[in-house]
């Protein structure tokens, strides 16, 4: 009889255990997102991506020749106009947000506003109840076009949307900061992509964490990136 009842003891032990057991290995995922001089910071949409799959055969050169060439990852391969988003919110009027009931696992955060551009978190492992992020700002979008008539810095976090071939003339320079992004609208002519061309000097050097961005003002089908020659240095 003893026996018995220690091993009914055992079992009830046990089903209360798994009963109230309040892992559940999903978490929240919090933050604030301003932008650049405006009081009201609400509208921004935040979404989470999961990590795309890498191309083997990139992974495997990169394995055996790591000095050679560029080292892919999450940020030179994805971008979210050719991805949708697992789980998205938007921000209050404060800029806060709060993703709820988030599966546990490796994430991409995107924080985009139009006229503002978008920013990327590539590699947010969200393995606890709650992960906070710091404070992103977004900044305004800048449009630019023509020949520039002196020295010239575009900014680190800026979005430029080229609208026309961008020229660098000699005796100016042209001075692209990390963390830049140039967005190159398609020429209605029909010769692909507007284009920056450089006849003076162009310093533009990113770091590992830092990139400077030249890519499309449209989506990255194939057909749209026609004519993806975008810097044109003489």
């Amino acid at each position: 009889m003893r026996k018995i009842l220690i091993s009914f003891t055992f079992i009830l032990f046990l089903n209360c255990t798994k009963l109230f057991n309040t892992d559940t290995d999903e978490g929240t995922i919090s933050g604030k997102v301003t932008l650049e001089e405006m009081s009201n910071h609400s509208g921004i949409t935040i979404s989470l991506y999961e990590h795309i799959g890498l191309d083997p055969d990139m992974v495997a050169i990169n394995q055996e020749y790591p000095n050679i060439g560029v080292i892919i990852s999450q940020r030179t391969e994805f971008d979210h106009r050719s991805h949708y988003p697992e789980y998205e919110t938007t921000t209050e009027q404060n800029g806060n947000f709060s993703l709820e009931n988030i599966p546990y696992n490796d994430y991409i955060v995107v924080c985009e506003k139009s006229g503002f551009g978008y920013h990327y978190i590539f590699y947010l492992s969200l393995s606890t109840n709650n992960y906070e992020l710091q404070t992103v700002n977004l900044l305004a979008e800048r449009q630019v076009s023509g020949t520039l008539t002196e020295n010239t810095t575009w900014e680190s976090g800026r979005h430029y949307i080229v609208t026309s071939d961008v020229e660098v003339p000699e005796a100016v320079t042209l001075t692209i900061e990390p963390g830049a992004v140039i967005r190159f609208s398609t020429d209605p002519s029909g010769d692909g992509f507007y284009k920056l061309k450089v006849r003076g000097t162009l310093i533009a050097v990113g770091d590992s964490l830092n990139w400077i961005n030249f890519t499309s003002n449209v989506g990255l089908s194939e057909e749209e990136m026609k004519g993806y020659g975008m810097v044109d240095i003489e």
